[in-house]
């Protein structure tokens, strides 16, 4: 046995923690390799305490097992004689390697028997005397299998009810009752205070060393409330109406159950989240059965209404509030209320509002004297009404303003303009333009955008005689510097980035990144000034010749950046990064950056004296500041449990190579777009399918490998169908109380997009390989049986997103631990999608808004744990 101050390895559990004397209990080491190399064979040594027989040998050998892999050793134990219930018998393991001797944890298992004093054949029980009067009895059997010591029974009167002979509650007293033993206890009980239900339900049962259980009730009294007429207050608004119902109880006894029926015209919907009963929120979901967040009512679908069953004391009155959308056009409806034998009828009429909104999507940064600003404007009409509106721009140094575009915008859409003026040529260089885009309607400017350009004279084009070089001038002032991080795992991706601040106007400035040994480069990882760059041949553009920049006017800041991926077998290393200018022709080297390999041991000890099992492993949330001291580093180590710590299961992907009859399609997995998937995933849990749908887009391939020229347009024309359909979807779900529903899904141009691009791939030549970064493959039976599937489907909604769900990465060369979980999550997605093929459209809808599946959550939630070493916002709970 080692003590509590000693490094153990947390590597034993045992099941079950509490068992009965003659039960078999399972003694389980487990613990994982988490080295680089092989683990040394050894033999684990099982210590079971007194109490203990063992039914396998105590000295188990294990072998070697490659990284990653779990030693596993087992023995199981028979509890030999009976104990005194609570009695712990402790257990622990030793694994012994040819260099070390490594304690496990202490286990322990606890002896458990217990009475039974709250069965069925326990109880108390309420009967009427006459109409002011009830006899109150309460009866104590011992049904379990000890004796129950220091027995105490109090029997309180109903609330509502005093005893006629004392107001102290009947009390029985025994210092022993034996198992099967039956006590029981009687008294009258006068009614002084109105309520719904007369029960002795505080009756309870002391025992033991201050345990306690209450005692059932087995016959109650029931008595009858009297429900007036509802008062409802109806206050509407431009896309939503507050309702508030009072419901009155003008009996003398208390209504438990009282079914309030609510219902709204057909285009109104109640506001998930929005109804509150007494100030209480209650959950109004659709479903056959009735769903209720508060302990005291619940809410009920009924006939496309909803029904609050709530309770209502005698004499009291219980509010039900919530809040109800409509669409745009809505011209409102009657709100109607029952309860009891009662029902009343409230008109209402929403609001109209005008409202609309403009941002600029494009607009020129530079333009030239007598040069055209053109702008594309994004105009929409949130408001109820039909608008039609008048655009046009305005400024001092236009030379004279067009006429004003006209365009009808309908209620809840978007419009994109598009506008052009001309800019003065007296403007002079360096000198800002100020421009305004207004839009008016016939009355009064209603929306209005303003942006500035840089006026600078149009540099000469290759057409013309290039300006002569002045060989005498001064070099250009140039300050590069090159980042990275100061260590990185082996075998785990690192960015590299280049900081240019250009002083001097440079005609020729080219940045290279050299080869770096023991690392090798993410393809399509390069970007420049955050925007994408396309390789060269699978090579970086900073990397080769270097990334060539022309006419690169002074006072600019330029940031490129690409992610390398260091080698698994490099440990404890230094990778150089080095970087070189070149300025106008001169060679300027930039200071190389140092980046430390680190490696991981195969066993990791732990401190003992926990109270709590885990498994052997560290895990680095995040690595540490550079000179950093000893006690900052160990504070960046945390240690997860087995519970938080979710291992996404290794799924096999499709295996496409030459010799497949099958097609590759690959995803550049950079970090903002897993940002934008963590985004997504993390908010899924219980919102349906819809946040799943929405991740169709973000893992739409970025190109396939076939090399045909048809199939790479119809690859992008489904893009933009699909880009279409979502943006459309996104307005939907800004609407409060509306659901995403199968027909904004079902769209015909996306089907025939998709359908288009199938056709081209069965006739496209099969083209294999490997494509670094994330990739899918689909095999030409595949893709024939998807196009089967949506192309004669009676609504097309859930075969066409399986087809799309096809398409997601499920396979990371770089990444295996992200690769096995993006295909855990394609197949669970898949299999749900599935589910949903040739069923009923309402099922379908519903599912959108408020299914739930327990392997497409632990898929999510894989992933997410994938995604901790590559986003920040992975890092909030799963």
């Amino acid at each position: 046995m080692t003590s509590v101050h000693e490094p153990v390895l947390h590597a034993l559990s045992v099941e079950p923690r509490a068992a009965r004397p003659g039960e078999t209990v399972c003694v389980t080491f487990r613990t994982r390799n988490l080295g680089t190399s092989a683990s040394p064979p050894g033999t684990v040594a099982f210590l079971l305490g007194d109490g203990f027989a063992a039914l396998d040998e105590t000295q188990v050998a294990v072998g070697s097992v490659a990284p990653g892999d779990d030693v596993v050793a087992v023995v199981r134990a028979r509890i030999a004689a009976p104990l005194d219930d609570g009695t712990e018998l402790e257990v622990q393991a030793v694994l012994r390697v040819p260099d070390a001797v490594l304690g496990t944890n202490v286990c322990a298992v606890r002896v458990r028997s217990r009475p039974v004093l709250d069965g069925p054949a326990s109880g108390t029980f309420v009967e009427p005397v006459d109409t002011d009067r009830v006899r109150v009895r309460a009866v104590v059997t011992n049904e379990g299998d000890g004796a129950a010591r220091d027995v105490r029974v109090d029997v309180p009167a109903p609330a509502g009810c005093v005893r006629e002979d004392g107001e102290e509650p009947a009390v029985l007293a025994f210092e022993r009752l034996e198992a099967g033993a039956s006590v029981a206890t009687a008294f009258e009980a006068r009614i002084v205070e109105p309520v719904a239900v007369l029960q002795a339900d505080d009756g309870e049962v002391r025992f033991g060393d201050g345990q306690r259980c209450a005692l059932p009730v087995r016959e109650v009294v029931v008595m009858e409330p009297v429900i007036a007429a509802p008062c409802v207050a109806v206050r509407p608004s431009r896309r939503s109406v507050d309702v508030a119902v009072d419901v009155r109880n003008d009996g003398w006894v208390d209504a438990r159950d009282v079914r309030v029926r609510i219902a709204l015209p057909a285009p109104v919907r109640v506001v998930d989240g929005s109804m509150f009963v007494d100030g209480v929120p209650v959950a109004a979901r659709g479903g056959r059965r009735g769903c209720g967040d508060a302990a005291f009512a619940r809410v009920e679908r009924s006939g496309g209404a909803h029904v609050v069953v709530v309770p209502v004391a005698a004499r009291s009155t219980v509010r039900i509030a919530f809040a109800a959308g409509f669409p745009g056009g809505c011209v409102g409806g009657t709100v109607v209320v029952g309860a009891g034998a009662h029902e009343v009828a409230v008109p209402f009429a929403p609001e109209l509002v005008r409202d609309v909104r403009m941002r600029l999507i494009e607009a020129p940064r530079v333009v030239a004297p007598d040069d055209d600003v053109r702008v594309l404007a994004e105009v929409v009409n949130a408001g109820d009404l039909a608008e039609e509106l008048f655009f046009c721009m305005t400024g001092a140094g236009i030379v004279v303003a067009p006429e004003a575009v006209a365009r009808a915008v309908a209620p809840g859409s978007v419009a994109v303009i598009e506008l052009a003026v001309r800019a003065h040529d007296s403007l002079s260089d360096d000198g800002a333009l100020d421009v305004s885009v207004v839009v008016c309607d016939a009355e009064c400017e209603r929306a209005r955008a303003e942006f500035a350009v840089v006026v600078r004279r149009r540099i000469a084009s290759s057409e013309d005689e290039p300006p002569a070089f002045d060989a005498e001038r001064s070099p250009a002032t140039v300050h590069a510097a090159l980042h990275g991080p100061d260590d990185v795992a082996s075998g785990a991706p690192f960015a590299i980035r280049v900081d240019l601040d250009v002083e001097d106007a440079v005609e020729m400035l080219a940045v290279r990144v050299c080869e770096v040994a023991g690392a090798r480069y993410v393809p399509g990882s390069t970007s420049l000034d955050g925007r994408f760059l396309l390789d060269r041949v699978g090579v970086s553009p900073l990397m080769g010749d270097g990334l060539s920049l022309r006419g690169i006017p002074g006072g600019m800041r330029v940031t490129a950046a690409c992610t390398l991926l260091a080698d698994s077998a490099v440990c404890d290393e230094a990778l150089i990064v080095e970087a070189v200018l070149d300025v106008d022709g001169e060679q300027r080297p930039c200071q190389p950056v140092a980046v430390h390999v680190r490696g991981r041991d195969a066993f990791a000890a732990q401190p003992a004296g926990l109270t709590y099992h885990v498994d052997a492993c560290v895990i680095e949330s995040s690595p540490p500041p550079s000179g950093a001291a000893p006690a900052e580093r160990a504070a960046a180590v945390v240690v997860e449990t087995p519970q938080a710590l979710v291992v996404p299961e290794v799924v096999e992907p499709l295996r496409v190579d030459a010799a497949d009859d099958a097609f590759t399609f690959w995803l550049r997995l950079d970090d903002e777009r897993l940002d934008e998937v963590a985004r997504l995933l993390h908010g899924a849990t219980g919102r349906g399918l819809v946040p799943h749908v929405l991740a169709l887009r973000v893992f739409f391939p970025d190109g396939e490998a076939s090399g045909d020229p048809g199939v790479a347009p119809s690859l992008d024309g489904v893009r933009c169908a699909l880009r279409d359909v979502f943006d459309r979807l996104f307005v939907t779900l800004r609407i409060p109380g509306f659901d995403v529903a199968s027909d904004d899904l079902d769209d015909v141009a996306l089907r025939r997009a998709m359908r288009d691009f199938f056709e081209r791939l069965l006739d496209a030549p099969a083209a294999g390989g490997r494509c670094d970064g994330a990739t899918v493959g689909i095999t030409r039976e595949r893709a024939r049986e998807l196009l089967a599937g949506f192309a004669d489907a009676a609504y097309g909604a859930p075969a066409v997103l399986r087809a799309l769900a096809a398409l997601l990465p499920t396979r990371c060369e770089s990444e295996p631990l992200l690769g096995a979980a993006l295909a855990r999550y394609a197949r669970a997605l898949d299999d749900v999608l599935a589910r949903y093929e040739g069923a009923p459209l309402e099922l379908f809808d519903d599912a959108l808004a408020r299914a739930s599946d327990r392997g497409l959550d632990d898929a999510r939630t894989a992933l997410m744990v994938a995604l901790r070493s590559r986003t920040a916002f992975a890092e909030l709970p799963c």
